[in-house]
């Protein structure tokens, strides 16, 4: 009768595992996400910090931050009257 070894494995090289650095950006008391400059200077300063995910808010209150085919479709508005431009 043939036998396998059972225990025959491959050794793949260990890679580490990269970190995960995320930070959400809201409206709530804040005005980076409505003003280009603002916005893309926080950005650079989080990539400075090595934050590697970010999480913009774009729904709240049951609205959109920004105009939206998708919110037009499902609650017949695309945009937040209330909201800064």
């Amino acid at each position: 009768m043939l036998s396998f070894p059972l225990n025959a494995q491959t050794n793949l090289p260990q890679t580490p595992a990269s970190e995960l650095r995320g930070v959400w950006l809201t409206n709530i008391d804040s005005d980076v996400l409505f003003e280009r400059d603002r916005l893309k200077g926080s950005l650079q300063r989080l990539d400075e910090l090595n934050f590697n995910t970010i999480y913009p808010a774009v729904w709240n209150w049951g609205y959109t931050l920004y105009p939206s085919k998708v919110a037009q479709k499902v609650i017949g508005r695309s945009l937040d009257s209330h909201t800064r431009t």
